[in-house]
């Protein structure tokens, strides 16, 4: 009896509440649904173009309800798109907002202007919707227009995507003089067609298709001696630019190029047809060299206000900016004719090749190796842009100038202070967390300094004893009675000091510059080393032009202050060559 009682109660609290008890309904309301079949996709795009980078991509949102519009849960759900476009799905069935999203790319892989349709499907409910590809556009420039009736003609053509990067390895069609002609863009976007122009004057019609974007043109074959209508409206605004900025040389082949664009604008930004322009490069100052694809030849605005050309540089590098690239132009032909340039908008560019500049520095961290110290070092290798150069092989030395005599002593529980007979030449500088040397010579002493920055004194160190790096004991360089000199002189031990194996240089992973244009060195030597050696890194780069291949980096051999500042002895507390400042003696 008290559970019929408890269930009808039960029944009477769920009616009260409005549910009406069916499968799926919520007692508690919220307007979701258990069941995972939908009735209904809401489907959504965030934009209804993307331009053709392959960069840009559309989100997709679909929206699973049922028969009174609840969202549903669970239900399956699948995105599917056209026209070469990927689709990178977040999930296979509705979240608890009854949505999936996903994202839709267009790609690299066709870049042409184009409708993508997206289509979503969940049972039987199917849903559909598109977007625009957009961007892709060809420039065309008509070379000897007019024409005589049945001379030469040419029109150079670039196939560009929305950035004004050249497209390539894409078909194009050319079509309305004779047969028309069928091809692919080149490295650069770049096609042209060569033609013979119809035996009969007039006007007529080409096109160009390429990337789904068509390019019309008019050639006009004229009577000998025809010249183009002069350019309409007064020029207001005259520029140039080249895209891109920085372009690499060609060696055995003309494929890496830079577009060349000028444009003329009047009264309202209104573009000026038949502006007379011929390209060159401003008598070349820094002798450059290159050519264009036009040459020598005129050509005329089209009726956006454009000329265009390509520059194709030679085998030499320039400096930064280097290149000018003038437009000379005017209203007639008579003001571009030969060497003419009634007027002129220039920018400049750079041509890029070999490295041209090498730097090494160091954050001066030493790394403690239990018996040695390492210190690192980086190597950047730049081109004549300043942009970083990749696979550059740099070859590292390392040179040792001269070596200290002397010692540490004890200060107590301060660590320990270093000492020679002459007057202190190392001093402590805690943003360096090292010690290093000074340099109390004259200016006299210093005069004819092999290593370029002088550290040490010559009245507390001695120079490397093997003058010559031939790595030979020779009896000048070693002979405590020939007197001791920049030149000779030794301390008479029967050895070379320094040896070449107290410091070891190394690439730490590839000798060739990465994609950031660097590389990693270390040195490496005996703790017992520290303070007492000065050195000498070179590097070189293989390739580079200019004079600054080379660079190098002078210091002496660091120690830990924590060594510095112990109470236990540090390994370098004597130097290994000696105590005495006296560069003849090997005490």
């Amino acid at each position: 009896m008290f559970k019929r009682i408890a269930s009808l109660l039960l029944v009477s609290f769920i009616a009260a509440c409005g549910g009406s008890g069916d499968a799926g309904d919520s007692v508690f309301g919220g307007g979701g649904t258990s069941t995972s079949t939908a009735t209904n996709l809401v489907l959504q795009l965030d934009r209804a173009s993307v331009g053709n980078s392959g960069s840009e991509s559309v989100v997709v949102t679909v929206t699973a309800t049922d028969a009174s519009n609840n969202v549903v849960e669970a239900a399956p759900v699948s995105v599917a798109a056209d026209a070469n476009a990927v689709v990178i799905a977040g999930s296979a069935t509705t979240d608890a907002s009854g949505k999936v999203t996903a994202n839709v790319l267009v790609g690299t892989e066709n870049r042409s202007n184009r409708t993508v349709t997206v289509t979503v499907t969940s049972g039987s409910v199917v849903r559909t919707a598109t977007f625009e590809v957009i961007g892709a556009k060809i420039a065309s420039t008509v070379i000897g227009s007019p024409f005589a009736p049945g001379a030469a003609g040419q029109v150079n053509y670039v196939l560009t995507d929305v950035n004004a990067n050249p497209m390539p390895n894409q078909p194009i069609a050319v079509s309305g003089i004779g047969a028309g002609t069928t091809g692919t863009t080149d490295a650069n976007g770049a096609f042209v067609y060569s033609f013979a122009a119809p035996s009969t004057t007039g006007d007529y019609a080409i096109t160009a298709v390429a990337g789904g974007f068509t390019r019309p043109d008019t050639i006009k074959v004229a009577a000998a001696g025809t010249v183009a209508p002069v350019a309409a409206g007064t020029i207001l605004s005259a520029s140039v630019n080249a895209n891109p900025s920085v372009v690499s040389v060609n060696t055995s082949t003309t494929s890496n190029q830079a577009a060349i664009r000028a444009l003329f604008l009047g009264a309202n930004n209104a573009p000026i047809k038949d502006v007379r322009v011929r390209f060159d490069l401003a008598s070349d100052p820094n002798s450059i060299g290159g050519s264009f694809t036009t040459g020598s030849q005129v050509v005329y605005s089209d009726a956006n206000g454009q000329a265009a050309t390509a520059y194709v540089p030679g085998t030499r590098f320039s400096p930064t900016d280097g290149v000018t690239i003038r437009a000379c132009y005017g209203y007639t032909d008579a003001d571009v004719a030969g060497t003419n340039c009634a007027n002129s908008a220039t920018t400049t560019l750079t041509v890029v090749s070999e490295a041209i500049s090498v730097s090494i520095g160091t954050n001066r961290a030493l790394i403690d190796n239990t018996l040695t110290y390492i210190q690192e070092f980086v190597v950047t290798v730049v081109d004549s842009s300043g942009s970083a150069k990749a696979d550059v092989q740099i070859t590292p030395s390392v040179d040792l100038l001269r070596f200290g005599k002397g010692q540490w002593v004890s200060a107590g529980t301060s660590g320990w202070t270093l000492t020679t007979a002459s007057a202190p030449q190392y001093f402590w500088n805690a943003s360096r967390t090292l010690w290093y040397l000074e340099d109390p010579r004259s200016v006299a002493e210093q005069v004819g300094d092999p290593s370029g920055v002088p550290l040490i004194s010559a009245s507390g160190a001695c120079w490397n004893e093997d003058r010559n790096r031939n790595g030979v004991l020779e009896a000048a360089e070693d002979s405590r009675t020939s007197g001791y000199s920049l030149a000779a002189g030794g301390n008479g031990n029967g050895k070379l000091d320094p040896a070449k194996s107290d410091v070891a240089i190394s690439v730490s992973g590839s000798s060739r510059t990465d994609a950031q244009g660097k590389v990693t060195l270390r040195i490496e030597y005996a703790k017992n080393l520290g303070s007492w050696l000065e050195y000498k890194i070179l590097v070189s780069a293989g390739g580079v032009g200019g004079t600054e291949g080379r660079a190098s980096w002078t210091d002496v051999l660091g120690v830990l202050d924590a060594d510095v500042k112990a109470t236990a002895e540090p390994p370098f507390v004597i130097s290994r060559y000696g105590q005495l400042a006296d560069c003849a003696n090997p005490r």
